[in-house]
């Protein structure tokens, strides 16, 4: 085997073990919503949900879509079905009528703070069994690993 194909395979090991530890920490701090058990939201809805980086403002779908990291494509189904439960609305951008911003209704700033509010919570719950020691060589590692991805863009 030669040394190229062997560095790709142990790249693409690192990467299964960093989607593995994602996978681990989204389900451990997102697997409930929080939200009672009226609410009936999926992962990816919350995860457009909290795109909304400031709750007073609007957003293009292509900005909640760079935001959420998720497809603009499926950003767009999203924020449909957030809109037909009437947690954002739509409008068109007054000085374009091409562009549609989205912004959240009264009811879905109440969703997005207590979600964020018991996301807090559990991310707590979760880093928070770890060591200061631990705590520090995760986020070192982490930055790392994303410093690294950072320079080869």
């Amino acid at each position: 085997m030669s040394d190229t194909v062997k560095n790709y395979q142990d790249l693409e090991e690192q990467m299964q073990i960093l989607k593995a530890f994602f996978s681990e920490y989204f389900r451990k701090t997102m697997s409930s919503n929080g939200l009672g058990d009226k609410a009936d939201f999926s992962l990816m809805e919350l995860k457009a949900l909290s795109a909304f980086i400031d709750v007073e403002s609007d957003y293009t779908v292509s900005e909640l879509s760079r935001n959420a990291h998720i497809p603009k494509s499926n950003m767009t189904s999203i924020i449909s079905l957030l809109q037909q439960k009437k947690i954002v609305k739509k409008r068109r951008d007054p000085d374009d009528q091409r562009i549609v911003r989205v912004s959240l209704t009264d009811s879905g700033k109440k969703i997005f703070y207590r979600f964020m509010k018991k996301r807090s919570t559990e991310i707590e719950a979760v880093i928070g069994r770890l060591s200061r020691q631990k705590q520090k060589e995760l986020f070192s590692a982490l930055e790392k690993a994303a410093n690294i991805l950072k320079s080869v863009q």
